[in-house]
């Protein structure tokens, strides 16, 4: 899972590059590697879904390059 710490990362990005309506929608960025962004989508199903990461820069883009940090309360 891609967290730093105890910080999850979700992205808007639009839908049409991946095969669906021009809807804004979020996933859960689980990786991301030089050449790929692995995100878990419900939409795309329940495995753990593979983007090429120029199309994911490219949806990302066209949502505003938006993404909100989830952060777990603190260990006491």
């Amino acid at each position: 899972m891609l967290a730093h710490g105890s910080a999850y990362y979700l992205s808007f990005m639009r839908m049409r590059f991946f095969g669906h309506p021009s809807a804004t929608h979020a996933v859960v960025l689980s990786a991301v590697h030089s050449t790929e962004v692995e995100m878990l989508d419900p939409l795309l199903g329940p495995a753990p879904h593979i983007s090429q990461l120029a199309t994911f820069a490219a949806a990302w883009g066209s949502a505003g390059q938006e993404v909100l940090v989830l952060l777990s309360p603190p260990s006491e």
